[in-house]
This record gives structure tokens, sequence and C-alpha cells, in this order.
């Protein structure tokens, strides 16, 4: 930090014991250390009487892990002079906050001044801004598959079927990521209204770095993009549910035209049977001991006039089978 500056102390997975000794240094609520230790909070912003505490997720950024896109959370302690942090797994957040720091401190005249409040405002719009590219993988996932749903092959539909799955996934994922931190930031805009307009806790509204009421315009700026990240995810999902109910809907009409063709050509071999068994029933008596006409002459009269008589029933059903589109 720079020279005079607030002091930022930031703890990687962070022991009990490590715990105990910030807490009996920098009076941390017994509350706010059991969050810190369980990491099982939701994201959330609380006021404390020296300090206050807010948890913020983060995600897994690492492409190449089974836990990718699983919520970190990031835990911040504003104090007047200073800020603490708190996270179980590295993150990249701190390296970048801890540049843009550096330029603010050779920045121009009118620059933020560097406050525990501005500190922990950079840490939640490093973490919001690092959503959008998970935003935009989703985004290309989902128009894709809205896309080919419609114009794949048969052979390709159980492939489809897992990418709407794994879409899916990660849709829910990033509404969990996104829904509630737009409490956090409405929670610390309602807390900057409250010490400009003078309704602050007297022990709260005292903190020096931390009345800078300009902060209260960058979480705007957060709250904005973190509604439009919101407003897309709410979108993803629709477009998710409408293809994989066109999805369905293609399965069926081909289950359903499949169909039609097996009943068609159930009722074609029905038709050339009730064709062909009167004549099997014919032919089948030549076979037995029973009188045929004309067996007593030596000529094949008979023979033939019986054999033309079937053909032309024959044609003549197979006409009327045409006639009336059964074939």
């Amino acid at each position: 930090m720079q020279q005079g500056g607030p002091f930022w102390i930031d703890v990687t997975a962070p022991r009990p014991s490590d715990m105990m000794l910030f807490t009996k240094v920098f009076d941390i609520h017994p509350l706010t250390e059991e969050d810190i230790l369980t990491e099982e909070c939701r994201e959330k912003c609380e006021l404390f009487s020296h300090y206050y505490f807010t948890c913020f997720h983060t995600y897994n950024s690492d492409l190449d892990s089974p836990d990718f896109m699983d919520p970190v959370s990031l835990f911040t302690i504003v104090m007047q002079s200073g800020i603490l942090s708190f996270h179980s797994q590295p993150t990249h957040h701190q390296a970048r906050v801890l540049d843009r720091i550096g330029t603010l401190g050779h920045g121009p005249p009118g620059a933020p001044v560097i406050s525990p409040d501005w500190i922990n405002y950079a840490l939640i719009d490093d973490i919001t801004d690092s959503l959008f590219p998970l935003v935009e993988l989703v985004s290309r996932e989902v128009e894709s598959i809205d896309e080919l749903v419609l114009i794949l092959k048969a052979n390709e539909q159980a492939d489809m079927l897992q990418r709407i799955g794994a879409a899916r996934k990660k849709v829910m994922a990033v509404q969990r990521l996104v829904a509630l931190k737009g409490y956090v930031i409405k929670a610390q805009i309602k807390r900057c209204d409250e010490r400009r307009w003078g309704t602050a806790t007297p022990s709260f509204a005292g903190i020096h770095h931390a009345t800078n009421p300009g902060i209260k315009f960058y979480y705007a700026d957060v709250l904005d993009h973190i509604i439009t990240m919101l407003q897309e995810t709410n979108r993803f999902d629709s477009i998710i549910d409408r293809a994989h109910s066109n999805f369905l809907a293609q399965i069926s009409l081909e289950i359903t035209i499949a169909s039609n063709r097996a009943n068609d050509m159930i009722a074609k071999v029905t038709a050339l049977g009730s064709v062909l068994l009167p004549m099997n029933v014919i032919t089948g008596l030549f076979g037995m001991n029973v009188y045929v006409p004309g067996q007593d002459t030596s000529t094949y009269y008979w023979f033939f006039g019986i054999v033309g008589s079937l053909g032309l029933i024959f044609v003549v059903c197979t006409f009327m089978l045409y006639r009336f589109k059964i074939f």
C-alpha cells in the first residue's frame, strides 16, 4: 500500500489458529469468524460495530479442473484503517486489484482515493468482470444448440441431448454465481446513502477512508453489469427450454413418421395377403386327395383355365388396390 494509506492483508486458506489471531487483534465478531472458517454462508453484506463484512463468490476458472465454475467464497472485512480478505484457494483477483492500485497511484488528479472501501469495491468489480467471459462461453454454447437442434440427423440426436443437459448445467451454475450479487451491491449502495444523508450509525459513519460518496456510482456501475448478466442467464434458460422442447418435438415427429410408415407397410402387406390367401386355398386343393376338375382329361385346358382365372383375379384385385390408393 501507499505510505500513509490503508493496509490490506490477504489470507489464503486460513486455519482456525490464524482466525483466532485475527479475531483477537482486530476484534472480529465470532459469527464472522465462523462464516469464514465454514465457508457455508451466502453472498451478503453485514454491518458490525467497527467494520462491515462481505461475502462475494468468485469461481474456479481452471477449464481442466473437474470443479470448473464451482463457487469460491471471497470474504472481506472492511475497517477504518484497512481491509482483510480471506479465501480458501488462490485467486487472480488480488493481483489485478494491486495492479489497478499501482496505476491509480500514478494517475491524474481526481482519481479515486485508495481507501478500504475502494479496495473492497475493486475486488467486487474484478470478480464481476471475470464473469463476463463465462457468460460469453455459455452464450456461444446455448446459441449453437439453438441453431443445431432442428437440423441434426437422427444418429446425432443422442449427442445433442447430452449437450443440452451440459448447457443447462452451465446456465444454472452461472445463475447461481450471479443471482445474489445484486443483493450485496444494493446493500453497499444503501450504506453509502446512509452515510451521505447522515443516517448511518455513529461508529461506522466516522470511518475516515470509507466516506467517499463517489464510491456509490462505482457500485451502481457494478450493479448494472450484474443485472445485465442476470438478464442474459434468464435468456439462456429460456433458449435452453425452447431448444429442449423443439428437440422433443422433433423426436416425437420422427417417431410419428416412422410409426405411420410401419402402419402403411402393414396395411399393404395385409391387403396383399387378402388377395393371395384365397388363391392359396384354391391351389392347395390340388394337393389334396379330392376330385380335381379336368383330372380325367389328357389336356391342360382345365389347368390353364384355373391358373388364368387366378391370375385374372390377382390383376383385378391389384388394380382395385391401386385405384383406392392402398398401394
